[in-house]
């Protein structure tokens, strides 16, 4: 389910807002579900200037955040639903994730963090990330 607001508003900081107070009744009727836990909150949004090699990145930094080792599928669906939100607004091309000040546990194989912003090509490449536990019922694709 959609909300949407102008393509060129400065309205992030309330998207995200939104975003972090979950699917609202008649949305969660609907099977919409938010893979951010209840205790997330803003602590920092920055955009970089309009101007200069940063243009269109917003760095995002939520507290509440609790990430085990390595990355999980309700880390990739959380960023997901983040970048989804995001870009398109006020600018915004691709997203930087910090919890907690600290980069978006994103890991590769050898369990290295990858600190990369997320963009519509890295989305594209999320296509049916699938939780062992949670079975195909708990897949899920970055972009319909």
């Amino acid at each position: 389910m959609r909300r949407s607001l102008p393509r060129r508003s400065p309205l992030a900081r309330e998207a995200l807002s939104a975003l972090l107070r979950g699917p609202t009744s008649t949305e969660r009727a609907g099977g919409v579900t938010s893979a951010l836990p209840r205790e997330a909150r803003i602590r920092s949004i920055r955009l970089a200037p309009a101007l200069g090699p940063d243009a269109g990145t917003a760095t995002i930094d939520l507290g509440g955040m609790r990430f085990g080792a390595g990355t999980t599928a309700r880390q990739e669906r959380t960023a997901t639903q983040i970048a989804r939100t995001l870009i398109g607004l006020s600018g915004i091309e691709r997203v930087v994730l910090r919890a907690d000040g600290r980069p978006w546990p994103f890991v590769d194989h050898a369990g290295r963090v990858i600190d990369l912003p997320v963009d519509y090509r890295r989305l594209l490449g999320w296509t049916r990330v699938c939780p062992v536990l949670e079975g195909p019922s708990g897949c899920f694709s970055a972009l319909p």
